[in-house]
């Protein structure tokens, strides 16, 4: 069916989004059901209603002869996938907007690492109350903005007022439907008088610029991480000799009480609670280990370190310096689980700056005792809890374990678990080898 000859019946409204197009399309058609819609425009009753990653763009492209762009400026321009490709290779990068063009986006998702985030997947719709009653004024409706969609905006960068978050779609709520911005779909969290919106401002500002680097541009992971380590040099953060290692209690400490500010917020719920966490997330950022992180944590350091993304010394060209160093995402499935070579080797680089075992081990997400082990494998001794296992029982049992009796036998020596002689070959430095 030709739906419009070579005229399209709507032009794009500023910084519209491509859900609420066929939303204000839906809504002046006649189409009683929002499958009839779908179907023409993306050929299918469902696919294609998505209000962050829509699938089936090609065929929307097709169908509107052009009118409205082609596939790729609908995505770049329409779509919220742009808030995740710069930290994606462009191999990566020419996936995802694949996904987007295709029949569905498939697991891109989990690719992206955004189920296992902890910042969830789905993207609320928000809208301003005052941007939709000039947008009634000028355009006849209001409409989905998509400056107002991107993840960590929680402020209306024009009217700097709270952005209302609307019931349906994120929800699962009308999960197929078309919807427009209305008062009988949306409304305002509570929010606390005692948090300075001046910080979640500078978050908001910083995630728009962050969403609207050049097409192809890929920040490289040594790059961030350089700027990262600038960015804590010029507050006194490293320490050592060469002003090469972190200083974690203080950078856990700081920079856990400038999360505080934002985990207020759901948005923000995801990012560290604690000071050990903070200390190790800027770890992991400092070391390139970032590959999995979702922006918004990126942007919280950014914008802790260098007061927003404006003053970020990386990303202000548009061409990547490392294609083969940007951010790759995960496998489906193991989105968020880094492989155990990789905690051990962010678990070691936490004990070199003097975290404790039991802290590094926690941050990491393993169990202590693990910790423990791995600590003693690298002939790095632990302060150990007491125990039952002490003093010349102690060292009954590593005579008996060197000289190769059973784990089973040992046990009955010090009157423990089998287990307990498991952990003290683990974790006494040497012993396991021997």
């Amino acid at each position: 069916m030709d739906l419009f000859g070579h005229r399209a019946p709507l032009a794009w409204l500023p910084g519209e989004t491509l859900f609420s197009w066929v939303s204000r399309f839906h809504a002046i058609s006649g189409n009683h059901l929002a499958a009839t819609t779908c179907m023409q425009f993306f050929g299918h009753r469902q696919k294609g209603s998505a209000h962050d990653f829509p699938s089936r763009i090609e065929v929307f492209a097709s169908r509107t002869h052009g009118l409205l762009g082609d596939a790729v400026s609908i995505i770049s321009e329409r779509s919220l996938l742009p808030f995740y490709l710069p930290l994606l290779s462009r191999q990566n990068q020419e996936w995802a907007r694949s996904a987007l063009c295709g029949p569905s986006i498939g697991g891109l998702k989990y690719r992206l690492g955004l189920v296992a985030s902890r910042f969830g997947a789905n993207h609320p719709l928000k809208a301003c109350y005052q941007c939709m009653e000039v947008d009634r004024a000028a355009h006849g409706t209001p409409y989905w903005r998509r400056a107002h969609q991107w993840p960590g905006v929680l402020i209306c960068p024009e009217h700097r007022a709270w952005l209302a978050y609307a019931t349906v779609k994120a929800n699962g709520v009308g999960r197929f439907q078309w919807f427009l911005p209305n008062a009988d779909n949306l409304h305002v969290p509570m929010r606390s008088e005692s948090i300075p919106s001046d910080v979640v401002a500078l978050l908001a500002k910083s995630a728009i610029h962050f969403a609207s680097l050049a097409p192809g541009t890929c920040l490289a992971a040594s790059d961030l991480s350089g700027a990262y380590r600038m960015g804590l040099d010029k507050r006194d953060l490293l320490v050592g000799p060469a002003r090469n290692r972190l200083s974690s209690a203080q950078i856990g400490h700081l920079y856990c009480e400038f999360l505080a500010q934002l985990r207020v917020f759901n948005e923000f719920f995801g990012l560290p609670a604690t000071p050990d966490g903070a200390a190790y997330e800027v770890h992991k950022l400092v070391s390139q280990t970032c590959c999995r992180l979702h922006p918004l944590r990126h942007l919280a350091l950014i914008v802790w370190l260098f007061g927003s993304f404006d003053e970020f010394p990386v990303g202000r060209t548009p061409a990547a310096k490392s294609v083969d160093q940007a951010v790759q995402p995960t496998p489906e499935g193991i989105a968020d689980g880094h492989h155990e070579s990789q905690k051990l080797a962010e678990f070691m680089e936490l004990v070199k700056t003097g975290t404790a075992i039991t802290s590094a081990a926690r941050a990491v997400g393993i169990d202590p005792v693990t910790g423990m082990a791995w600590a003693a494998k690298a002939n790095i001794d632990t302060v150990k809890r007491p125990s039952a296992v002490r003093g010349k029982v102690k060292a009954a049992m590593i005579r008996a374990l060197k000289d190769g009796a059973s784990k089973e036998k040992v046990a009955t020596i010090g009157g423990v678990s089998v287990q307990s002689v498991t952990r003290l070959l683990q974790t006494e430095v040497g012993l396991q080898g021997a």
